[in-house]
């Protein structure tokens, strides 16, 4: 029964079709007839829209790298670091290493996806200063990049024989020559 009156609605439907447009008419019938099968794909397409990336990390072992100004890149996070400079820290004493985090990911790289990067000099480590560093605090947008800054307590002539850790990346050798 549902059936003829659907049909009755269509047929009564294409008659004012003088007066509206071809699409509005039809698409007014279709939700008259409710149940049917576009509603289905309708319901499915919406279903299996693409879901917003979300980052993941991956574990991997650290990987060490010589310090240079090339870009390394960090497999666990997808991110790339490369070393902009090492100099004296004027805002708070000490000395800060400035890099520049590139997020690879299709999704934001989250303000907390790695732990406080850390200083080894001459096998000991050093403490960070908060006066001249500029972590991540905020989620790094999908391909985006930013710079960053770490200040540590330690003299910048003291830097030629250190090991800088940032999340999946180790750099070591003389950060004085960056």
């Amino acid at each position: 029964m549902h059936a003829k009156n659907c049909e009755e609605y269509v047929l009564k439907s294409t008659r004012l079709l003088k007066a509206t447009s071809a699409a509005a008419l039809l698409s007014f019938a279709l939700v008259a007839c409710g149940g049917s099968e576009s509603d289905d794909a309708a319901a499915s397409i919406s279903a299996n829209a693409p879901a917003t990336p979300v980052f993941e990390a991956k574990e991997v072992d650290v990987k060490t790298v010589d310090v240079s100004r090339s870009p390394e890149h960090d497999d666990g996070l997808n991110t790339t670091v490369r070393l902009q400079s090492a100099n004296y820290n004027n805002q708070g004493g000490g000395s800060v290493i400035y890099v520049l985090l590139t997020n690879d990911n299709d999704a934001p790289l989250p303000a907390d996806a790695f732990s406080d990067p850390t200083l080894t000099v001459n096998g000991e480590s050093i403490d960070r200063v908060e006066n001249g560093t500029v972590d991540l605090e905020l989620p790094l947008e999908a391909h985006a990049s930013t710079n960053l800054a770490y200040a540590f307590d330690v003299n910048f002539g003291n830097l030629s024989d250190a090991e800088f850790q940032i999340g999946n990346l180790k750099f070591k050798g003389n950060f004085t020559n960056i």
